[in-house]
């Protein structure tokens, strides 16, 4: 996720530190370092301390201080996502609107992340059937629009109607994660996991479930939903994710090898 988990850090004097910085840089006379500063700034304000407002102001004071070119791209970039951050999805929505005949940039994924976070999913297909006619395989999303394309027409357009709904409240649990409301996810995806344990997006649930309680520091729950998934068809990521908790966070190599082994003994065909 964009935000940074710095647990060491009060918010509060870091703020301090912050309308310092701000203080000192408006007796400055506006250059491209000190747009550089503001932007940096603003980034700190969104990414750690999740003052979408303050971030927005900082962003607007370094557009105003003669960035260059890349720069001036980012910030207007950064903008926008913070309405995504914030759950704005339908502002954001407008904002990333493509204008016609442009390329496939970071503009464009904003735009297809602001249609699923906001659960529009069937505008969100609709326009993937756009891009990838015009695609080029160079393009560093290439694999990404493929991929979220499959995703959509296996667990989506192919699904029942249980399916269906499975997969909007999967991508309503993304949006939440999205906006770092983890524990409001984690009830999202357990309300998936009780009522529609049948639906074909429910092995990436369980998946997804498993990341989750790591971020949560939940690592014993990590390894029970990764080795959940052992009678589905994500069972080598189960078992890999399993062992590279015991491995990196619970500092057991014993176990960790247990895992690695199975995944090389019952997982022949896997990548």
């Amino acid at each position: 996720n964009q935000f940074i988990r710095s647990l060491d850090v009060n918010n509060a004097p870091l703020a301090n530190s912050l309308e310092h910085y701000q203080s000192l840089l408006a007796l400055l006379p506006n250059t491209k370092t000190t747009a550089t500063v503001h932007y940096r700034l603003a980034q700190i304000q969104s990414r750690i301390m999740r003052d979408f407002e303050g971030a927005k102001s900082s962003y607007e004071v370094a557009l105003k201080a003669d960035p260059d070119l890349r720069l001036r791209d980012l910030i207007n970039s950064d903008i926008g996502k913070l309405l995504i951050y914030d759950g704005k999805y339908k502002e954001a929505k407008v904002y990333f609107q493509p204008k016609l005949n442009e390329n496939l940039n970071d503009h464009t994924i904003n735009y297809l992340n602001s249609l699923l976070y906001g659960l529009e999913i069937d505008s969100a297909i609709t326009f993937l059937d756009e891009i990838m006619f015009s695609i080029n395989t160079n393009n560093k999303y290439f694999n990404d629009i493929f991929e979220i394309h499959d995703l959509i027409i296996n667990y989506y357009l192919d699904g029942t109607k249980d399916d269906k709904t499975a997969f909007r409240d999967f991508f309503k649990a993304e949006s939440l994660i999205n906006e770092y409301k983890l524990k409001e996810a984690v009830k999202v995806l357990e309300g998936i996991r009780m009522n529609y344990s049948d639906s074909m997006i429910y092995p990436i649930v369980t998946l997804r479930m498993a990341f989750l309680s790591i971020d949560l520091m939940q690592y014993e729950k990590s390894i029970m939903y990764a080795l959940a998934m052992e009678d589905t068809n994500l069972k080598d990521m189960g078992l890999t994710l399993a062992a590279e908790v015991e491995e990196s966070y619970l500092k057991n190599n014993e176990n960790a090898l247990k895992y690695y082994y199975r995944v090389l003994s019952e997982c022949s065909n896997s990548l």
